[in-house]
């Protein structure tokens, strides 16, 4: 009786014993399992993440190509206008001062004043023009160039029209700048005397 209890004991041990080691195997296996999962999910993302970083790259590439392409295209169509516009300044150049000598030409149509530099080329009839510099205007072509003189020095030639204003114009808003200089100051004397 005893001994069958011992081997019953003994049974009971054992069984328990193996399903311990089972239920340790089944959780070992599990985590081994989890742990793929997990490896795979990491490499999953990870070769997402490349693949995205890999096509916005190329997205930025290729805007960068389509943008260097569209540079050189506008640098080639200006490179175009502005000698079809020599071209033409050329061809019109002894007609405009053979006019310009008889008189026809010059009458002054605007005064403007440059607030922008231009060098100009004086072999292109370009001319130079200073920031301040007052110009009479004797015509304005399609382009956007204008025909004038510098009032200081008398030189007559071809200049942008978008580096001058128009003298009255340009009169008003340095009034306006001085104006505002003034409210300026005056603000700052009134902060000065707050603090006093």
């Amino acid at each position: 009786d005893t001994a069958a209890k011992i081997s019953e004991r003994n049974k009971i041990e054992l069984e328990r014993k193996e399903t311990l080691r089972r239920a340790e195997s089944e959780r070992k296996e599990f985590e081994l399992k989890e742990l793929e999962r997990k490896n795979k999910e990491k490499l999953l993302l990870e070769r997402q993440n490349f693949e995205r970083q890999k096509k916005h790259e190329q997205k930025l590439n290729e805007q960068k190509s389509n943008e260097q392409k569209s540079n050189d295209q506008k640098s080639n169509d200006q490179k175009s206008n502005d000698q079809k516009l020599n071209d033409q300044k050329s061809n019109d150049q002894k007609s405009n001062d053979q006019k310009l000598n008889e008189g026809e030409t010059t009458k002054v149509i605007e005064r403007r004043v440059a607030f922008h530099e231009y060098e100009g080329d004086r072999g292109k009839n370009l001319m130079r023009i200073e920031v301040g510099m007052e110009l009479e205007v004797f015509a304005f072509d399609r382009t956007g160039w204008v025909r004038g003189r510098c009032v200081k020095s008398g030189e007559i030639g071809w200049f942008p029209g978008n580096f001058t204003k128009n003298l009255e114009e340009w009169k008003v808003g340095e009034k306006e700048k001085e104006k505002e200089k003034e409210k300026e100051k005056e603000r700052e004397k009134e902060k000065e005397r707050e603090k006093e």
